[in-house]
This record gives structure tokens, sequence and C-alpha cells, in this order.
């Protein structure tokens, strides 16, 4: 653990000295609806196999469900942690699917969420890179929300362009400090959130932002 933290430290100094400016906005808002404009900009550094982020979401979702998005407006970015060894091809996958015009990233992150275990360290210990990719094509292909066929998910993750827009997302977290996942951010200041926050504290807190 220790080599992995310090490896990741590492890797974090070396990205916050040049962060690719990115040709849109980073990140992916929950509810098409919502706006940059909304009084409160929650943001969330996750990593789509990190047991953390995945214990996180159904409060937050709920509390995020309940509000108007002209309201209150959420953005994930990625972020994969090293030690979650196929964190950045999930992370690659949601970049795939959120320039699918029919897809949504956030389902699959919920359908990663499901399959952690299936893609954990141990259960992929003896499969290829290769291998790993086609288990998740094969996931895109069957999940609602998703349903990119398979080879097309497959080719997808072989697309420079693709790779390139996750590592410019993953370097933006680190310039902004984020070491480790779920980090959260409201309206650009970093809070934490306690790890057992229902969806209660969630809208009270929502509410304490906007000053109600």
């Amino acid at each position: 653990m220790m080599r992995a933290v310090l490896v990741l430290s590492a890797l974090a100094a070396a990205a916050a000295q040049e962060v690719p400016i990115p040709s849109a906005p980073d990140g992916f808002r929950y509810n098409v609806t919502s706006n940059r404009t909304a009084p409160v900009q929650i943001e969330g550094y996750f990593d789509l196999m990190c047991p953390d982020t995945r214990a996180a979401w159904p409060a937050l979702k709920s509390a995020l469900d309940s509000f108007d998005p002209a309201s209150v407006a959420f953005t994930m970015h990625l972020f994969p942690l090293p030690y979650h060894h196929n964190s950045y091809l999930a992370a690659e996958g949601a970049t795939i699917v959120g320039l699918t015009a029919s897809s949504s990233p956030f389902a699959w992150m919920e359908a990663v969420f499901a399959a952690q275990e299936q893609f954990g360290n141990g259960a992929t210990a003896g499969m290829s890179m290769t291998e790993v990719i086609a288990a998740f094509g094969k996931l895109a292909s069957q999940s609602a929300g998703v349903n990119i066929p398979a080879a097309t998910f497959i080719n997808d993750m072989n697309q420079v362009s693709n790779d390139a827009r996750t590592r410019i997302s993953w370097k933006l977290g680190c310039a902004r400090g984020v070491s480790g996942t779920p980090t959260f951010f409201a309206n650009g200041a970093r809070f934490s959130p306690g790890s057992s926050w229902s969806a209660s504290d969630w809208t009270a807190f929502f509410r304490q932002v906007m000053g109600n």
C-alpha cells in the first residue's frame, strides 16, 4: 500500500507540472438539464473500482434526484487510482460511453460498481489486458443505459484519443490536489462529507450552501 501511495504521489507531482487544456470542461454532468450556473455546483472525483466511491454514490444520487437540477448540479470527474489495477480501463470506458449520444456514463459507472468484484485485482490476476478489455466490452453491451456493442467498445478502447481524454481528466485532478476517492468540491471548495452520510445529510448540506 505504501509503495502504491508513493507511486501515486510521484505521478501526481509530474502531472501537476503541466496540465493540457481540455477541449471542453472536464467531467460528466449527472443531469443533462443541469447547468454550470446552478447556485450549488458539486464535483466528485471518482474511481469506478473504488469501494468507497461505490458506497458513497447511492445517498448522493438520492439527494441529487430530490433537487431541481437548475439549483444543484453534479459533475463526476474520473480519477483512477493505481492500486485498483483495472480502474484506468474502467475510466477510459466511461470516456467512451460519454462520447456516445445514446449512452450514459452514469449507467456505465453503476454497471462497473455492480461488477467491481468481477474486475478486482485478485479476480483478474490471471487475465491479460486484452482479456480484461473484452470483459468490459461484454459489460458495456449488456448494461442498460450503455448498450454499446462489445466490438465497438473494444475498438474504441484502442483509440489514442480516448486514452488522451482519460489522462487529461486524471491530470486535472492531480493539479487540484486530489489523491484519493471519492473527493468532493462544492462551488470550487474542497470538503469532506462523512463516510456514512445519508441522503438527508447531503440534502442538508445542499441547503446550507444555498443559505437556506
